[in-house]
């Protein structure tokens, strides 16, 4: 998954839960983008330049 964008990645997991895909599989979308964005504050403590703007994470909840 480290080869698909972010931008990608919050589309695809929009898509599956539009499309009720398999719950597995959309958990395993939802795990990766929680990932990337706590690596991302981890390694910026000040939580700026971060992957995803507040607008896309709370689209995807």
């Amino acid at each position: 998954m480290d080869t698909l964008s972010d931008k990608l990645l919050v589309q695809a997991y929009k898509d599956a839960k539009r499309n009720n895909l398999n719950p597995d599989f959309i958990r395993i979308l939802e795990e990766e983008i929680h990932h990337r964005v706590l690596r991302k504050v981890l390694s910026n403590s000040q939580g700026r330049d971060m992957l995803f703007d507040e607008e896309s994470l709370m689209e995807i909840q």
